[in-house]
């Protein structure tokens, strides 16, 4: 199940959460922080040629990225029947995980 199906499931339950990680790797930030004045003259290019290259081998990234959730801090310090409700919520949407996948 994809990390929007979840989040839209668990709306329409009522439970609060969002996505939380984007593939930073390959948003530009690393890039400009590598082609930056102080990285060149801290490491070689050889060096910082083979850091960018080696997020490549970070397969398993995207996949985090495309299925991880959060939920605030402060809905996990709610009455305890607030968060059996949490994860009632949770466990019914794995439950039906295949099913939700299909739409």
């Amino acid at each position: 199940m994809s990390e929007k199906q979840f989040l839209i499931t668990n709306h329409n339950l009522t439970t609060p959460c969002g996505g939380v990680y984007s593939e930073q790797y390959f948003d530009g930030l690393f890039d400009e922080t590598i082609a930056s004045r102080g990285f060149k003259r801290l490491f070689s290019d050889e060096r910082l040629k083979a850091y960018r290259d080696s997020f490549q081998e970070l397969k398993g990234n995207k996949l985090v990225c495309q299925t991880a959730i959060g939920m605030s801090q402060s809905m996990l310090l709610a009455e305890r029947g607030c968060m059996d409700y949490i994860v009632g919520a949770i466990k019914k949407i794995q439950a039906h995980s295949t099913e939700l996948a299909k739409t």
